[in-house]
């Protein structure tokens, strides 16, 4: 049986430690790059997208996996699908050609400081996944079905699954209405949900609700969401168990920071794996906050 089922397009990333952003950055990412190669310090390449991340973690520590998606046949997108494979997951991507692969640069300071992110959209890029993409049977069946947006087909998949879990990492809050009304359609059929303090405070603003980060849990834990998590970067978290009081989750001190660009994907892989192995959340949310912390002592967003 698969542990987690996870779907969405392939992203291949560049994260490039340097000495110093520029002030006048390119938003263009090879434009970026070559405005920063005399500040170069080091230098990694693999693949990205916020569900795959997290699906490299889960099959780190053993789960097994199953990742559908799309990508372009240019080197980006083969590229992107081997490394998926390379760590062990049943990647079921449909190479389109004549489209291309997203693709990411992160420039990230020596100093330790936050990183800055250019997003290449090439044209022909790949289109959404389709809901018909992924089989009825293996969506059944999974034990989980992880997120990483509100889409129409990802709410199409979550309404498919008649119940049976779903977990979301929520970067930010949609901005077209329609979005929204995908958003407050799929949230009350969440297991587990990671959220931005930035999304839910706006979603909170938006509803006239208070936007404090344990206000924001409490909220989205009253639509009947079993575990809810505000995440608030290096001032750790806020968590909330349904019809429990929330409570914070403290952040775990780095040794030496390096890179914090895959910490929020490695905590939502130790909330799914909690979920999956049935830890109490307080003793999970721990566990999480470690496995963010580990993750910015290394460059990239990968393990």
């Amino acid at each position: 049986m698969t542990d987690v089922l996870a779907t969405g397009n392939l992203v291949w990333e560049v994260s490039a430690q340097v000495a110093a952003v520029p002030p006048d950055l390119p938003t263009d990412p090879s434009a970026a790059f070559g405005a920063v190669l005399r500040n170069l310090v080091s230098l990694r390449e693999d693949g990205g997208g916020s569900a795959a991340n997290t699906c490299v973690h889960l099959a780190q520590a053993g789960l097994r996996i199953v990742f559908v998606g799309r990508a372009g046949t240019d080197g980006a997108g083969r590229n992107a699908l081997r490394s998926l494979t390379r760590h062990g997951i049943d990647a079921r991507i449909e190479l389109m050609p004549g489209r291309r692969t997203k693709h990411n640069l992160f420039l990230v300071p020596s100093d330790g400081s936050e990183p800055v992110l250019r997003v290449g959209v090439p044209e022909q890029v790949a289109p959404p996944l389709p809901i018909d993409a992924v089989e009825p049977d293996l969506l059944a069946t999974a034990r989980i079905l992880h997120l990483d947006r509100a889409s129409a087909t990802e709410l199409a998949l979550a309404q498919a699954r008649g119940g049976a879990p779903v977990t979301l990492d929520l970067h930010t809050d949609p901005g077209r209405p329609v979005a929204q009304t995908r958003l407050e359609a799929l949230l009350p059929l969440l297991d587990v949900l990671m959220v931005s303090h930035d999304a839910a405070a706006a979603r909170a603003r938006r509803l006239g609700i208070d936007p404090d980060p344990a206000a924001c849990a409490r909220s989205l834990a009253a639509l009947g969401i079993p575990w809810v998590v505000v995440t608030r970067g290096a001032l750790g978290a806020v968590a909330c168990e349904c019809d429990h009081p929330a409570f914070p989750v403290p952040p775990v001190p780095v040794a030496r920071r390096i890179d914090p660009t895959g910490a929020g994907d490695a905590f939502m892989a130790a909330l799914i794996a909690g979920r999956l192995n049935g830890a109490p959340f307080a003793v999970t949310c721990a566990r999480a906050a470690q496995a963010g912390a580990l993750a910015c002592g290394r460059l990239g967003a990968r393990p």
